[in-house]
């Protein structure tokens, strides 16, 4: 038996994520098999003597904890317990039902999904124009009661937002003012500018297909085609997943080699090209894991490093769960 140290990491740092992952998930759950599969993994490290992989095995495992630790989702009121409060509105994500206005906002610098009933067509008429509600509102109102699961297969609505780390559905009241928003917070306003220029230049039908096949929105016009395409199997085609966004990458880079130009003259472009393109494509978990994996993959073969797929998509796992454990 070799008694050796043994201190490879390359094709292997997938190790310590598994360890990690199964930690915060031991954590979050309360599941203590999960806290036992971090073990056992620990140890099956420590027997080949991998002193690389245990090292960042235990670093990883430590930082998401403290991370999820100091980051805990805040108690919010009673449930129907009128507050008044500050909503940073995402324009990009307000969708119409009739009277009733559905978005999602910040609250307390946590995302929450918010609920308001129009009480005049004028109003109405106004949320429709999402590029003019690039706002914050000082809002009156109340949490709406978390559910849980009721039978079997039904939905958990508590697991919803658990799982998505998010405050329970806020619904507004009352509106007292409104003020622009500033900085950061404006960059959603080229993707909501785009779906109303969508919307107000074809027709409905054309527009829903362009709005889940190219921003990933999604609203009440295109429930009504979503059982259609559920039972033909294809509904995954109108979906904006991390293959489609990292295939589209790779046809744009392709077509920007054919050209003949150099890394070094088109680079810079490229990668504020996948900047916008997360905006535009909706900012969901699986986009901004997409946009990491491939400019992870570019600047990687730029400075000449040689690691495998599995191994950058180890870092950009350890990435995306430390930003939103």
């Amino acid at each position: 038996m070799n008694n050796s140290l043994d201190f490879s990491w390359k094709n292997q740092l997938f190790s310590p994520i598994i360890i990690a992952t199964s930690f915060l998930n031991a954590y979050f759950l309360s599941q203590p098999i999960l806290l036992f599969v971090g073990i056992y993994f620990l140890l099956l490290l420590g027997y080949k003597k991998q002193i690389v992989l245990i090292i960042l095995g235990i670093f990883c495992s430590l930082f998401l904890l403290l991370r999820a630790y100091s980051d805990p989702l805040p108690q919010v009121s009673s449930p129907e317990e009128t507050i008044t409060t500050e909503i940073k509105v995402y324009n990009d994500t307000i969708k119409i039902n009739g009277d009733l206005v559905s978005f999602t906002g910040k609250i307390d610098n946590w995302n929450a999904d918010v609920q308001y009933q129009v009480t005049s067509k004028k109003e109405k008429e106004s949320w429709q124009q999402r590029k003019n509600w690039n706002k914050e509102l000082q809002v009156t109102g109340d949490f709406l009661p978390v559910e849980g699961q009721r039978n079997l297969h039904g939905f958990d609505a508590k697991w919803f937002v658990f799982s998505n780390h998010k405050l329970p559905t806020f619904r507004i009241e009352q509106i007292k003012s409104k003020r622009p928003l500033r900085g950061f917070d404006n960059l959603r306003q080229g993707r909501a500018f785009s779906i109303d220029w969508v919307q107000n230049n074809f027709s409905s039908k054309i527009t829903t297909y362009i709005h889940s096949l190219l921003f990933g929105y999604k609203d009440t016009n295109f429930q009504e085609v979503k059982e259609i395409y559920s039972s033909a199997g294809i509904l995954h085609l109108f979906t904006i997943s991390g293959m489609h966004v990292y295939l589209f990458y790779g046809w744009i880079f392709y077509l920007l080699r054919r050209t003949r130009l150099t890394f070094n003259t088109f680079g810079i472009f490229f990668f504020l090209f996948i900047a916008f393109s997360i905006i535009l494509f909706g900012q969901s978990v699986s986009v901004w894991r997409a946009a990491l994996m491939y400019s992870l993959r570019l600047v990687f073969h730029e400075i000449d490093i040689h690691l495998s797929r599995l191994d950058r998509f180890s870092i950009v796992l350890v990435f995306t769960i430390a930003t939103g454990p």
